[in-house]
């Protein structure tokens, strides 16, 4: 189980890295990014969902 959580945690960590990325590109690179993907809704919809999972393994 811990090493469940050392994933989940891992890979927060990682979509907040790649969030902090994306608010750094210039408004040509966004826009590219976001036409090839919509990246937005679901890319924050992802990262609260694995909170919500880890947590919910935590408290259980």
């Amino acid at each position: 189980m811990d090493r469940v959580l050392q994933l989940l945690d891992g890979s927060i960590s990682e979509l907040n890295k790649l969030e902090n990325e994306l608010k750094n590109l210039n408004e040509e690179e966004l826009g590219q990014v976001a036409a090839s993907y919509p990246f937005n809704d679901y890319f924050h919809e992802v990262v609260l969902k694995l909170k919500k999972w880890k947590l919910e393994i935590e408290n259980h």
